[in-house]
């Protein structure tokens, strides 16, 4: 089988991340625009995803069987998906897979079964082991997020208002910024082209899966994978999205995306590092509820008046404490927003559920 590359832009891929950032308000460079976005438009936002860890609505996969994951249009993009019925996806995915159409099930829940299925069997295919999840939650949660995707399908009961939302989103807020990004990513785009005609899959970078996941390489060399090197406005430097005989990676510069990569890592090290010590969790935990001086924690933890200091100087300096001044003594209150916002920036760096169940 030959070897299949090609260089895409796909506004289907894009939308979906660009949801998925503005939800969790962050991102390898989230738009300055999304900073504008009126609260009403965000809420509505939440109130159509419902439960979950972000807005996923999986985009991509629904424009890959609507036949427009390359296209960089929004109009003709939308449009084939707006148009797409579960039914109709259903049948494209069941002769793909060759698995029979069950009568026990609607087309919807069969859909984001089967579809949940395969992603979990490719992975396993290709060698690539899943986190151990108790209770099969990772499928359970795929199983969920696909199923969001059928109701924005047609025919499915979200399927006007999340399309009226999305065009709202799209033209307000979110095409004056990626409008600005297009010179750039035209110019990313040659490049790719070139370079994958020199040098094939070596050129892409360490962090790409070809480089990282044997199996998917040999997969793609093998022509049993079309190769789809993605060409996004944000930056992302190790995104990737399989689809049965697709796999589509980013070609951004490595360093830039790894840039951000540390620097995300070395602002949640500071609190972690900070509260890396049990006098310090102790001190954070005597101070909940009402101010203490270091004279009074000293005391009661059985350690001198310097080695307190020294403590809440750190716990101060990482924003995890407050500090008030009374003449020459000095009280200390926990900082609960911001030990928060630690413990979120904490669960969205390993990409895992939020405390708040999101």
């Amino acid at each position: 089988m030959r070897r299949t590359y090609s260089v895409i832009e796909s506004i289907a891929l894009e939308l979906e991340m660009a949801c998925r950032f503005v939800s969790a308000n962050d991102g390898p460079e989230l738009p300055p625009e999304a900073a504008a976005i009126s609260s009403q438009w965000r809420a509505e936002g939440e109130a159509l995803a419902g439960p979950g860890r972000d807005w996923h609505w999986h985009l991509g996969a629904a424009a890959w069987l609507a036949g427009v994951l390359a296209e960089p249009d929004y109009r003709n993009a939308t449009l084939a998906i707006r148009e797409l019925t579960a039914e109709e996806a259903l049948d494209r995915l069941s002769r793909l897979l060759g698995s029979p159409i069950r009568s026990d099930l609607t087309p919807a829940e069969q859909l984001a079964d089967e579809a949940a299925r395969w992603m979990e069997g490719a992975y396993g295919q290709y060698g690539i082991t899943l986190a151990q999840i108790p209770g099969e939650r990772w499928h359970q949660e795929l199983r969920a997020e696909l199923t969001r995707m059928t109701r924005v399908l047609k025919g499915g009961d979200l399927h006007a208002r999340f399309w009226l939302w999305l065009d709202q989103g799209y033209f307000q807020y979110y095409l004056p910024w990626r409008s600005a990004r297009a010179p750039h990513m035209e110019q990313r785009r040659r490049q790719a082209e070139e370079q994958l005609a020199i040098a094939g899959l070596d050129w892409l970078s360490p962090q790409t899966p070809v480089q990282t996941y044997p199996g998917l390489r040999m997969a793609v060399e093998r022509g049993e994978l079309e190769l789809a090197c993605w060409i996004d406005p944000f930056g992302l430097f190790d995104y990737w999205h399989l689809v049965p005989g697709l796999l589509t990676v980013t070609v951004w510069p490595p360093e830039q995306g790894l840039q951000g990569f540390r620097a995300g890592a070395e602002a949640v090290s500071v609190g972690l590092k900070a509260l890396a010590d049990p006098t310090r969790l102790m001190i954070m935990r005597l101070i909940r509820r009402f101010a203490m001086d270091n004279t009074e924690m000293a005391g009661y933890l059985g350690l001198t008046r310097q080695t307190v200091s020294v403590h809440t100087q750190i716990l101060r300096d990482a924003g995890l404490i407050e500090t008030a001044q009374h003449g020459r003594q000095a009280s200390h209150t926990i900082n609960a927003g911001e030990v928060e916002r630690l413990c979120v920036d904490l669960m969205r760096f390993l990409d895992l559920r939020q405390p708040d169940g999101r």
